[in-house]
């Protein structure tokens, strides 16, 4: 379990296991994994060695086996952080900033999309980056960023948020 807020960002270790009469539950003492304060969101690698932490001046990526922050993505005022399930790319999306894509471990930009005010979110096989906007559901296919499909919204529902399903 991750964690952030006002006394930085947290990692509590879950043990998770069934038993006769159910499943089992059972969190260990947090560990303080960055003092980090403005922090908008967390967002854990896929393998779970890597956390993005997105706060206004853009976002940190820690090596969790590492003290000190792996690099810094200067994209600021992005909202969140979306992982390709190889760990490689960051999708960094938010309501002023462009749907951009950075490699997770130089901080190089990879493509920008110019798409505001939209969530994001890759496929589970990494080969699609999915953008949602109030507008519109955008599937953009990653090895040439080709717009592969449009879903007109309603402008009515509000900001994009997206998640996807891995089946």
């Amino acid at each position: 379990i991750i964690t952030a807020g006002g006394l930085g960002v947290h990692r509590w270790p879950l043990d998770v296991h069934a038993t006769p009469s159910g499943t089992s539950c059972a969190v260990g003492a947090s560990e303080l994994v960055s003092e980090a304060r403005d922090v908008r969101t967390a967002s854990l690698s896929p393998r779970e060695d890597r956390l993005a932490i997105v706060g206004g001046s853009g976002i940190d990526v820690l090596d969790l086996r590492e003290p000190a922050p792996s690099v810094h993505i200067d994209h600021p005022r992005s909202g969140g952080a979306a992982w390709i399930p190889d760990g490689s790319w960051i999708a960094s999306h938010g309501r002023w900033v462009p749907v951009s894509v950075f490699d997770a471990v130089s901080g190089r930009a990879i493509r920008v999309l110019e798409r505001t005010n939209a969530g994001a979110a890759f496929s589970p096989d990494g080969s699609m980056l999915l953008t949602c906007t109030p507008a519109a559901l955008e599937v953009w296919g990653v090895d040439e960023w080709t717009l592969v499909r449009r879903i007109e919204r309603d402008e009515a529902a509000g900001r994009g948020r997206i998640a996807v399903v891995p089946s």
